[in-house]
C-alpha cells in the first residue's frame, strides 16, 4: 500500500496556492529524511477548497498503483467518499439547481 500525504496553503487575496504530497511505499518511524521526497506545485487562480482538490487530483495523475491510503486535513475530501453518491445523483447541483462550486473537480 502506498501512504499519500496531501496539503495546501493559498494566499486569498492573490488567489496563489502551493500543495504539497509525499508518496510513501512504507511509513518509518526512524530519522529517515522525507524531506527530498516532498513534491510541491502552484496553483493560480484557486481557494483553499480548490487547491486540496487539486492537490490531491495533481498527486494521484502521477501515481500507478491499485492500493493508496490519503492523509489530508481536508474535511472536504475526507467526506467525498460518502457524499460521492449524491453528488452523482443529483449531477452536482444545488438544492435550488445551481451548479456546486468545484464541481468540475468532483
Amino acid at each position: 500500500m502506498l501512504h499519500l500525504f496531501i496539503d495546501g496553503s493559498v494566499d486569498p487575496s492573490s488567489r496563489m496556492g502551493v500543495g504539497a504530497k509525499l508518496a510513501l511505499k512504507r511509513i518509518d518511524t526512524s530519522k529517515q529524511n522525507y524531506v527530498s521526497s516532498i513534491k510541491f506545485k502552484e496553483f493560480h487562480d484557486t481557494s483553499s477548497t480548490q487547491l486540496e482538490i487539486r492537490t490531491l487530483l495533481w498527486a494521484l495523475d502521477e501515481l500507478e498503483v491499485s492500493s493508496l491510503k490519503v492523509y489530508t486535513d481536508s474535511l472536504n475530501i475526507i467526506g467525498l467518499p460518502e457524499r460521492r453518491n449524491r453528488l452523482e445523483q443529483s449531477e452536482y447541483l444545488s438544492k435550488n439547481g445551481k451548479l456546486l462550486n468545484n464541481h468540475h473537480l468532483y
